[in-house]
């Protein structure tokens, strides 16, 4: 007889339910979370991690905590049990997609008759390398062809907005359609944002350090996309639509 109630006594044991504490090793956060068939699940939160709900059903099992034997069949799945999951915060850095551009900067010493370059905007957007295209004075169209050294520039890009730093460049005379004379600049900045057609426009800041010394602040720029192989637009913008 006492055999059988040791048996009974180790059964009733055996059915309460454990709570099991986790241990992160890097410092994070955890928690316990019951499911819908009595069982634990053990959460991390990462340091710092934001987090996203994320809905788990319940496997049908059982519906509810087991607060003694099944007397039967289940009758349908139990309750949905909400969880979080660290957001990984994955996503595009960049609202610039890559690829070939043309980047025509309207100066404010002559508007109208913009300088030119080829631009590459690299995988990502984080950085950007550019060409002067050739262009006879007075010209916006002629001859167009690729000349002179590759210059990198930066580029900060987010949602809306937009930032280009390109070094101090040195503009061959056959890509100055001013005056046709060579032209040493300091540093360019371009800001702006998104515009139509997968264009982006802005403002250029920056200066003329030779022959003169010119200030090109109240200058604006345009980069539209150019497929490989295809030619270069003959009507573009020169600013931001207004």
């Amino acid at each position: 007889m006492r055999w059988i109630v040791s048996l009974f006594s180790l059964g009733a044991l055996a059915c309460q339910s454990s709570t099991i504490d986790l241990e992160d090793d890097s410092g994070g956060t955890s928690q316990t979370v019951t499911a819908g068939d009595g069982t634990t699940q053990g959460l991390t939160r990462r340091p710092g991690a934001d987090t996203e709900n994320v809905t788990v059903p319940n496997d049908g099992t059982n519906d509810g905590p087991d607060d003694g034997p099944d007397d039967g069949p289940d009758d349908g799945p139990g309750p949905m049990v909400t969880t979080s999951a660290p957001d990984t915060g994955d996503g595009p850095i960049s609202n610039v997609p890559e690829g070939r551009y043309l980047l025509v900067l309207n100066s404010i010493i002559q508007p109208g008759i913009p300088f030119q370059w080829e631009v590459i905007v690299a995988p990502g957007a984080q950085g950007m390398s550019g060409q002067s295209l050739s262009l006879d004075q007075g010209s916006l169209l002629e001859p167009r062809e690729i000349v002179g050294g590759i210059w990198q520039a930066t580029v900060s890009a987010t949602e809306g907005e937009l930032s280009v730093v390109i070094p101090p460049l040195a503009i061959l005379a056959e890509a100055n359609p001013l005056t046709g004379g060579e032209l040493i600049t300091s540093e360019l900045a371009l800001n702006g944002g998104p515009a139509d057609f997968g264009q982006f426009c802005g403002d250029a800041d920056g200066d003329v350090t030779a022959p003169l010394e010119l200030q090109l602040t109240g200058s604006t720029f345009v980069m539209i996309p150019v497929a490989a192989g295809e030619p270069w637009p003959v009507d573009f913008p020169l600013s931001c639509p207004r």
